[in-house]
């Protein structure tokens, strides 16, 4: 067994719609703290950031509008099926700077450098 498919089926909140949607809802109860948190921290214009478990890609969709057009990011996340809930919104939203990555970030071989690492909740 891979382990990619080891952690997620490990993820102790489950994969289900319901959890999915649990997310969600999270989301909006913290992206506004996460969006202060991220300006405060110093993400803004151009930068290149990192969201590892990224999930439904909500840190990912705030880093991207910080980041804007002149930037990007990637969100890493082991479910393939949470990644495309997260894609489907950067599509929804006009982000056309932010992609997203099934895999287990310590066996990713990202070339490129970022000028953030961002994680919440992980």
């Amino acid at each position: 067994m891979s382990e990619v498919q080891s952690s997620a089926q490990t993820y102790a909140l489950g994969h289900t719609p319901e959890a999915f949607q649990r997310l969600l809802v999270q989301g909006q109860l913290f992206n506004p703290f996460t969006r202060r948190l991220l300006v405060d921290a110093g993400l803004r214009a151009g930068m290149q950031v990192l969201d590892v478990g990224c999930g439904p890609g909500d840190v990912s969709l705030l880093a991207a509008e910080l980041a804007g057009e002149q930037g990007s990011v990637i969100g890493v996340d082991t479910n393939a099926s949470v990644l495309h809930i997260a894609q489907t919104r950067a599509q929804a939203a006009g982000l056309r700077q932010v992609s997203f990555l099934v895999g287990n970030i310590d066996e990713l071989a990202l070339t490129q450098q970022f000028d953030a690492i961002v994680g919440r909740l992980i």
